[in-house]
């Protein structure tokens, strides 16, 4: 996808919807954006279908109800319409053993709360949208220099860095994370630390590692969405 575009979707009529999203579910292809066609059944109830949005993992976000002479009539998910991307950087990688994403890219040089550097050898490679947050992001997240990892700025002051004392995130980007409705490709359910202030995979927290002691805690946390390949 390039920065500035909606995520891609299949277009395909309503009749081979079954076999096209059977075909990508062998393929282990999932959260797939489908646009579809039926024509004749009404605007309402495309803004039904559309509303609805399941799909068995594949979430429909547009709906051609009506074949004119010049254009088509559709139905799209407002959500779909408005979030697009923006400028990101790769090598943003999760960290097997604290749970924590980092910068990949300097894995050398950070700091583990589990001791040593980071560990990405199992991660996929995320990339981190920076500069203004599009609709339906959390701005102001920054990169550490000390550690590498991602924390959230304005909390910067009451961080713990692994590497001792606060974040540093003077050298660092504004990035922005999506929350709330997580863009379709997105790894959901990475949540905030309300102890280090830091990004961590939720699922995994008891297995984490939180600089400021004991596991991260994501109480009171978004539920974020991570972009990656």
């Amino acid at each position: 996808m390039r920065r500035g575009q909606r995520w891609p979707g299949i277009y395909c009529s309503q009749s081979t919807v079954g076999s096209v999203q059977s075909a990508l579910g062998s393929a282990g292809i999932s959260n797939v954006p489908f646009w579809i066609a039926e024509w004749g059944i009404g605007e309402a109830q495309a803004q039904s279908n559309v509303a609805d949005g399941s799909g068995g993992g594949y979430p429909t976000v547009g709906w051609q109800y009506q074949n004119g002479t010049y254009v088509d009539y559709d139905v799209f998910s407002v959500p779909w319409l408005t979030t697009v991307s923006g400028p990101a950087q790769l090598g943003w990688n999760w960290c097997d053993k604290c749970q924590g994403m980092f910068y990949g890219w300097n894995a050398s040089q950070g700091v583990c709360p589990d001791g040593g550097a980071h560990g990405g050898s199992k991660s996929y490679d995320y990339s981190m949208t920076y500069g203004t947050a599009p609709s339906g992001y959390q701005g102001s997240w920054h990169w550490c220099g000390k550690c590498q990892g991602l924390f959230y700025g304005p909390q910067q002051s009451s961080s713990v860095c692994p590497a001792g004392g606060r974040h540093d995130g003077s050298g660092s980007y504004s990035y922005a994370v999506a929350h709330g409705t997580i863009p379709s490709g997105d790894q959901a359910r990475w949540n905030w630390c309300r102890k280090c202030h830091g990004m961590f995979y939720g699922p995994n927290d008891s297995n984490s590692r939180c600089p400021a002691g004991s596991t991260h805690n994501g109480t009171g946390s978004y539920d974020y969405g991570m972009t990656h390949r």
